[in-house]
């Protein structure tokens, strides 16, 4: 899961990689959750509105893509492997994003 970099399942997964470079430019840069869309969509639509300094406006449904009915499981071994793989990347993450993101993938 890992020799294919940053386009293996646990490579996509490292966040602060992959943003850093779109960080170091000049430009704003919003980043959002996806649970955050997917919970609470109109909140979150209306916050990429003014990002983009466009007048609110609500939609009339939000439909979910890719949307998974029950999530994968797995052993608590793998899942604590996992942790420690994507611990320090996440804490990166969180030193690039700021205070909003400090504690989101604590489980």
């Amino acid at each position: 899961y890992l020799h294919s970099g940053l386009n293996a399942p646990v490579g996509m997964g490292l966040y602060a990689l992959q943003l850093k470079p779109f960080l170091d430019l000049p430009n704003d840069l919003l980043v959002l959750r996806s649970e955050d869309l997917k919970v609470n969509s109109s909140a979150t639509f209306q916050r990429v509105l003014e990002f983009l300094g466009l007048p609110a406006h609500e939609l009339p449904f939000y439909p979910l893509a890719n949307h998974v009915q029950q999530p994968a499981i797995i052993s608590p071994r793998t899942q604590k492997l996992l942790e420690g793989v994507f611990e320090p990347f996440n804490r990166k993450l969180e030193e690039l994003l700021g205070e909003e993101w400090r504690g989101v993938w604590k489980s």
